[in-house]
């Protein structure tokens, strides 16, 4: 097994560049929110507006926290801790408020389905529960779409590098909205959503991708289908998708 000097500036470098063990950055995130069923059944099922406005709105996103529990016991000589279970977090996602309020507007009718102010009862646990997705991305991938009709037109791509997917989430509070005289700064609004479990997955294929040669992908290279950036390519010229901005993991 090589030595590795505990000191040496020249190997924390090399391991930096190695792609995977580069710092992640905190800016870079996709969140998704499923329509629930309440809120669909309410009138609302807008469901390209809703993950737009979710996901471009998501300005601060708390991802989940774990915790086990533990119990003590003493047979003799020094106690000890044994697990029990599991806790976890609520977390919470700050969205900006947009001038149509419709974010608000969701919440609330989420809200009220899930358990309304006007009588004493609530709904199934199945109509108000959704999943929610959090993904973290990074910059520079080895993969560079590369228009066909000008060579010279490049975009190295973003990747996904890890997700967090929430199951049976639902929103337990909404903040409140502080309106005053003073000066002008943009509206924001808390969400505390409380869910039965969740599971983190690393993408491992890109954690290595300073060391990957590049992948050049267009509207005619199987690279791209494999990729998911294209539909196969049908009968009679139909490319596919050409949407770059819609490529993910």
């Amino acid at each position: 097994m090589p030595y590795s000097a505990p000191n040496s500036f020249t190997e924390f470098r090399d391991w930096i560049r190695s792609g995977g063990a580069e710092p992640a950055r905190s800016n870079l995130y996709s969140v998704f929110v499923g329509l629930p069923r309440c809120v669909r059944a309410a009138g609302f099922s807008e469901f390209r507006t809703w993950t737009e406005y979710v996901n471009f709105a998501a300005d601060d996103v708390t991802v989940p926290s774990r915790q086990i529990t533990t119990a003590q016991v003493k047979d003799f000589g020094m106690q000890r801790n044994y697990a029990t279970g599991q806790v976890n977090s609520p977390i919470t996602i700050s969205f900006l408020v947009t001038k149509d309020l419709l974010m608000r507007q969701v919440f609330e009718l989420w809200l009220n389905s899930a358990a309304g102010d006007q009588e004493n009862r609530t709904s199934f646990y199945d109509q108000y529960t959704t999943n929610i997705i959090i993904q973290k991305w990074e910059l520079g991938s080895n993969v560079v779409y590369k228009d066909h009709k000008d060579p010279r037109i490049q975009q190295r791509l973003n990747r996904c590098t890890g997700a967090w997917q929430l199951i049976g989430a639902f929103p337990t509070n909404i903040s409140v909205m502080q309106l005053n005289n003073e000066s002008t700064s943009l509206m924001k609004m808390d969400i505390e959503f409380s869910y039965e479990r969740y599971r983190f997955d690393q993408v491992l294929e890109n954690l290595g991708w300073a060391n990957m040669p590049d992948k050049y992908i267009d509207l005619f290279t199987q690279a791209g289908i494999s990729l998911g950036v294209l539909n196969d390519i049908g009968i009679g010229g139909d490319y596919g998708q050409n949407e770059v901005n819609d490529y993910g993991i």
